[in-house]
């Protein structure tokens, strides 16, 4: 599963258009998705089974083993498209000096099977609403693909936000057009398709959101 927090011209499905020159599939050939209901919450998410030894770890909080499994996890060339290098994405966590930004590290038992970064008020993207705590580059390692570790994972990330980020409204993300794994993984997850399409760092991406219930 593969995030992707970029943005660029934004159009509703009934007319896309393109301002980086790249191919990708033509508006006219997509179907504008129905809006799901806006009374979906986090709590759809929580309610899903999470391994009892699953959790989150913040880049600082890491024993150096655990950094360097971070460094490491397989993935597949596609995941790597859709989420981008996974070394840039530990240097600009570990360039970070505020709080609007964290790296998280998906542990199972006392292994690193997963990464994604948060973003939040000065890092977030410019589509991001006030109050979003916005997932990007969410990687999962090879070896646990297919395994329920991701969408366990997004269930765990209502209790960080509370704990950490309680300004935090919601939950959003954007994810490529062609990365149907992850855009199913996301919607079981219950994010909702915002109905919007826009140019990112690779083609086409949609914006999906997630109220987070309990929030401030």
């Amino acid at each position: 599963m593969a995030s992707s927090a970029g943005g660029g011209a934004t159009r509703n499905c009934d007319g896309f258009a393109s301002e980086n020159g790249f191919t990708a599939r033509q508006c006219g050939a997509a179907r504008k998705p129905p809006l799901a209901s806006a009374a979906t919450t986090i709590s759809a998410m929580e309610a899903a089974p999470t391994p009892p030894t699953l959790r989150l770890l913040a880049w600082p909080d890491l024993s150096p083993g655990q950094q360097a499994q971070v460094r490491g996890l397989a993935v597949s060339e596609d995941g790597v498209e859709f989420a981008g290098a996974g070394d840039k994405q530990v240097a600009a966590v570990e360039a970070e000096s505020g709080d609007d930004l964290v790296g998280l590290a998906i542990i199972t038992g006392e292994q690193a099977v997963g990464f994604l970064v948060l973003k939040q008020r000065s890092k977030a993207p410019a589509w991001a609403r006030p109050g979003d705590a916005v997932v990007s580059g969410m990687r999962i390692d090879q070896q646990v693909q297919g395994t329920g570790i991701g969408s366990s994972a997004l269930a765990l990330l209502p209790q960080w936000l509370r704990q950490h980020w309680p300004g935090c409204a919601a939950i959003a993300l954007t994810v490529d057009e062609n990365n149907l794994r992850g855009i199913k993984a996301y919607a079981r997850a219950g994010f909702v398709d915002q109905g919007l399409r826009e140019t990112g760092r690779i083609g086409w991406v949609r914006r999906m959101r997630l109220p987070v219930s309990g929030a401030d």
